[in-house]
């Protein structure tokens, strides 16, 4: 594929799957044995990880709106600066509902192949999240005793 058939595809990635939480389009969108990584979470191989992290994140925040920022692409590989704004409506790393607007801006690094990602990390500025969330105490001392342990 194309290096801009590539950016498309992960665009509709991130904006139809992942930002309107259509899970319809799993399937043509995410190969079978797709690996997940992302930085946050261990999240399962396969559709079933992508399935379960687009779910989490509606559940967490309502009246999503992502935005992809920019896309770079090299290869198979692209790179996405991606936005996503919302409503803190469930548990969120920990987090209780705080009904706060959210702004969560993210990197994620991302192969094609085939028309399907295959491979995807997402990079969310955590620290960020946190603070809005009023939630970073919380976690500020289980990283102080993960890293002294």
């Amino acid at each position: 594929m194309t290096l801009e058939k590539n950016k498309r595809v992960v665009r509709r990635f991130l904006e139809d799957l992942f930002g309107t939480g259509n899970l319809d389009l799993l399937d043509e969108l995410v190969a079978p044995d797709a690996v997940h990584a992302a930085s946050t979470s261990n999240w399962e191989p396969g559709r079933e990880g992508f399935r379960k992290h687009v779910i989490w994140l509606h559940t967490a925040l309502s009246d999503i709106h992502l935005t992809v920022e920019d896309l770079i692409a090299e290869g198979e590989h692209v790179v996405a600066f991606w936005t996503i704004r919302g409503t803190h409506q469930g548990d969120f790393w920990g987090a209780p509902p705080t009904g706060r607007h959210v702004v969560i801006t993210a990197v994620s690094r991302l192969r094609v192949l085939n028309g399907q990602v295959c491979y995807g990390q997402f990079l969310p500025d955590r620290l960020g999240i946190l603070l809005q969330l009023g939630n970073l105490g919380r976690h500020t001392a289980q990283f102080a005793q993960a890293t002294t342990t």
